[in-house]
């Protein structure tokens, strides 16, 4: 099973940012990110289990007889504390997505890198490192919370898709994060239940941990303790 929502890289990151970057990132209404935490999740069936009790049309989770759990908008924001309400986020064009790439790997000004090597999360963690608030530290932090946690791909390292999203961060306090989080899964759920079941590594993509976080409160003790999950948000 190939699980491409990695909360762990997230919390790495969260932990190299000085108080500045942290401040810098709750202005934007990505307080409760900074306080995830995760310790293990021990299941490789838990996900599976989950994603296939999702409906992709209403999103709706049947946990078992009279537990049906609805995944909104609502629900995102609640259990990841993401800013919901605003506008949809800005969808730019491929060449200013080619354009933007290049300025970024110009502004990272790093030996290893050029324009047409694969952009690393280390390459963006070596940035974080230099204890800048602006706003090309705050491209940097977002696209690894992109890649890494809100809307995976299906490659680990920064695509287009990421940098797409990260483009202006100035303007994130306008955008609703839980609707995009909310789309985004939805396909991801969408894909999972068109899969072809024969194939030798079945993968997940979207935010999926949202899945475990926003079921957990309704998993009955036996159920929990066989599962095996130890996290916190």
């Amino acid at each position: 099973l190939n699980v491409r929502c990695n909360p762990g890289d997230v919390l790495f990151t969260i932990q190299l940012l000085n108080h500045d970057q942290y401040a810098a990132i709750q202005s934007l209404g990505f307080g409760r990110l900074l306080t995830m935490g995760i310790d293990a999740v021990e299941s490789s069936d838990l996900l599976p289990w989950l994603m296939d009790r999702v409906s992709p049309v209403d999103m709706m989770i049947s946990i078992g007889p009279g537990k049906v759990l609805p995944i909104t908008p609502k629900v995102i924001s609640m259990d990841l504390g993401l800013p919901a309400g605003g506008s949809n986020l800005k969808v730019y064009s491929s060449a200013e997505v080619v354009q933007f790439r290049k300025q970024l790997i110009h502004q990272l000004n790093q030996e290893s890198l050029t324009d047409d090597d694969p952009i690393h999360i280390s390459n963006l963690q070596e940035e974080i490192l230099k204890d800048r608030v602006d706003s090309l530290f705050l491209r940097c932090f977002f696209m690894i919370v992109f890649n890494r946690l809100f809307f995976p791909t299906s490659t680990y390292n920064i695509d287009s898709a990421a940098i797409n999203k990260a483009m202006h961060p100035e303007s994130f306090n306008g955008v609703d994060w839980a609707q995009a989080v909310f789309d985004d899964l939805q396909s991801s759920i969408r894909r999972w239940h068109g899969r072809k079941n024969k194939q030798l590594t079945q993968t997940i993509y979207g935010c999926a941990v949202l899945l475990i976080v926003s079921s957990l409160p309704y998993f009955s003790f036996d159920i929990y303790r066989s599962l095996v999950v130890r996290m916190y948000w």
